[in-house]
């Protein structure tokens, strides 16, 4: 028993030693991100595609709405050949809608693998240079305004511009070329 307490300790001390010798940073991830020309080409393209998404809808839902209203307003003296017209007319644009919404996803999903899925490779690549580069063990990622966790950024090594410029330069190395989105 006395060998196991024994034990025990020398292997929690060992690992306090091994610990305490690990060298761990830290980068802002929105600031990285922010001072990426790439990453803010994909907010503008998504405001964009959200800005025109809203407008369509709004104005596919104010139609229907007065068409609906219209169809309701004289349903008991129309003749049966108009009534389904209007109907056949309200149907489309239900369709016209539920399609808009689909093109708004499909949209979405472009931006995100032209452009969100190759910034977050470059994240990846540019945190592994620094990080090997600085003899990192482990490198943390926050965010100052929505983090789980805090990080106290005169404690670490804070690597935040190293990343910068390392992703600036495989940006520039591997621009997105793909137009559209």
């Amino acid at each position: 028993m006395k060998k196991l307490i024994i034990a025990i300790v020398a292997l929690f001390t060992f690992g306090a030693f091994s610990a305490s010798a690990q060298k761990i940073g830290h980068l802002n991830y929105i600031q990285v991100m922010d001072s990426i020309d790439t990453y803010q080409l994909a907010n503008k393209k998504g405001e964009d595609v959200q800005a025109e998404f809203e407008e369509t809808m709004k104005y596919l839902q104010d139609d229907y709405q007065r068409k609906a209203t219209d169809y309701q307003n004289g349903m008991d003296t129309l003749p049966a050949i108009l009534r389904e017209l209007k109907e056949q007319e309200l149907y489309q644009i239900q369709q016209l809608s539920e399609a808009k919404q689909q093109e708004y996803q499909r949209s979405l999903q472009l931006i995100q693998e032209r452009y969100y899925t190759p910034l977050e490779d470059w994240l990846k690549q540019a945190v592994a240079i620094v990080g090997k580069a600085k003899g990192l063990d482990y490198v943390l990622y926050y965010d100052e305004q929505s983090s789980v966790f805090w990080v106290n950024p005169d404690k670490g090594v804070d690597i935040t511009m190293a990343v910068i410029a390392e992703m600036k330069k495989t940006e520039k190395a591997n621009p997105i070329l793909t137009p559209g989105g």
